[in-house]
């Protein structure tokens, strides 16, 4: 994620091996996790640990969907505490925008538009295609806030609360650096400029 670079805001990477590494900071104020599509038991227990101390964790598209027994939905609504749907039909560029009046922070985002970028480059985009399957979208459940809706009008971007932790999933694997800035400040992360530079 390149705009990851231009969030306005300090930010550490790391690898999924290295959340069992005791140097692991646990003082972030917000997790995102891109492509955490496997996880082993050891990864999945770490990540337990981050649930606490008022952490946000942001999620992909199918967080821990592969499981050492296949797909799994209900794996990836144990990871993110979020009811999900999947939809295994036709392959489909994932597609959401933000509803017309979000909270606060993401007021500037209202009727925003993403979609899932791929490579202008022919062999990449054959490794990393636009229209994708399944499709996944969230269940409107007590708790959970709707931030975006996918074509169909189904939950695309949610942020649930719990004691100790939020989870913010997003079906759509693409997010620029505004909605990201948004969801950093609505996490309580520092944010130095609104600028887009690195």
């Amino acid at each position: 994620q390149n705009d990851l670079h231009r969030l306005g805001a300090p930010f550490d990477t790391y690898l999924m091996s290295d959340l069992n590494n005791p140097g692991l900071r646990q003082d972030y104020k917000l997790y995102i996790f891109l492509n955490a599509f496997y996880l082993t038991a050891a990864e999945q227990q770490a990540i337990a640990a981050l649930k606490s101390k008022g952490h946000t964790l942001l999620w992909f598209y199918a967080p821990g969907y592969v499981t050492e027994n296949g797909l799994n939905i209900d794996a990836v609504q144990t990871l993110t505490g979020i009811g999900l749907v999947a939809d295994a039909g036709a392959k489909q560029i994932p597609t959401m925008k933000f509803v017309t009046a979000p909270p606060k922070n993401f007021a500037p985002l209202a009727q925003r538009e993403y979609r899932t970028e791929t490579y202008g480059d022919n062999s990449w985009s054959r490794l990393h295609p636009a229209a994708i399957s399944p499709h996944f979208h969230a269940v409107e459940e007590p708790g959970v806030r709707v931030l975006a809706r996918d074509p169909a009008g189904q939950p695309a971007l949610v942020w649930k609360k719990f004691k100790d932790w939020n989870s913010v999933y997003c079906a759509v694997p693409y997010l620029d650096s505004m909605a990201l800035r948004a969801l950093a400040r609505e996490a309580n992360c520092n944010i130095y400029t609104e600028e887009d530079v690195f």
